[in-house]
């Protein structure tokens, strides 16, 4: 069902996809993969590293602030989970509690933290966006500037 997604159902901005970040995005996609085939933590932080590096690094290779191309974190969570969708690394959530639980608190700090919460954050989008799917709700957003209008109202 969500394997089949494009990237427009994420809600991926459509300057983002082009024939220059796909190729990023499926060694991103291989990468992911390989993660379950580790037995250590720190391999499996590893190949998760680089996964968030070839998404992160298309941005800044392929971007353009001038023709709109350059990226957000914004749009890095949206891109995310359908990476990691469509690499199909479906125990990821289970492979990221098992780095966090193996790896010692203080090889996990800085980069490391965000890249592994930022896929905790994607993976749970991922489960809301199934839930919605199989029970004919509308499917859920990563609309941050949505949400930052939202509260700028409830204060005003």
């Amino acid at each position: 069902m969500l394997f089949n997604s494009k990237p427009q159902d994420f809600d991926v901005p459509p300057e983002q996809i082009n024939d220059l970040n796909k190729p990023m995005w499926d060694k991103a996609m291989k990468e992911l993969q390989k993660i379950a085939k580790f037995k250590t933590p720190s391999l499996k932080l590893k190949y998760l590293l680089n996964g968030w590096m070839i998404t992160n690094n298309s941005f800044s290779l392929f971007g353009s602030v001038k023709d709109n191309q350059a990226a957000s974190a914004e749009d890095i969570l949206k891109i995310l989970p359908y990476i990691i969708v469509k690499s199909q690394a479906d125990t990821l959530p289970l492979q990221i509690k098992f780095i966090r639980m193996f790896q010692y608190n203080d090889l996990v700090i800085g980069e490391k933290d965000c890249v592994l919460t930022t896929v905790e954050i994607s993976n749970r989008f991922i489960s809301e966006k199934k839930i919605a799917e199989l029970s004919g709700r509308p499917s859920p957003r990563l609309g941050l500037h949505h949400e930052r209008k939202v509260e700028k109202e409830a204060y005003a």
